[in-house]
């Protein structure tokens, strides 16, 4: 299965306002409930590439 262009909006399809912290999660979130929809798992995941407006939201994004 091939994911691609993930957005943070929550399932009600309200943009998630705040950190990249905030953004990412929600992000994931909704990657988890296509794969789980669609039979597969976030476990299964093999490969993501994340594209940062901001260098400085680098060393957040590690942590996560």
């Amino acid at each position: 299965m091939y994911c691609s262009g993930s957005i943070p909006l929550t399932a009600e399809g309200v943009l998630v306002e705040g950190s990249i912290a905030d953004k990412t999660r929600q992000c994931i979130a909704n990657l988890q409930a296509v794969l789980e929809e669609a039979g597969s798992s976030i476990d299964k995941v093999v490969k993501v590439t994340i594209f940062l407006a901001d260098m400085d939201s680098f060393a957040v994004s590690l942590l996560l």
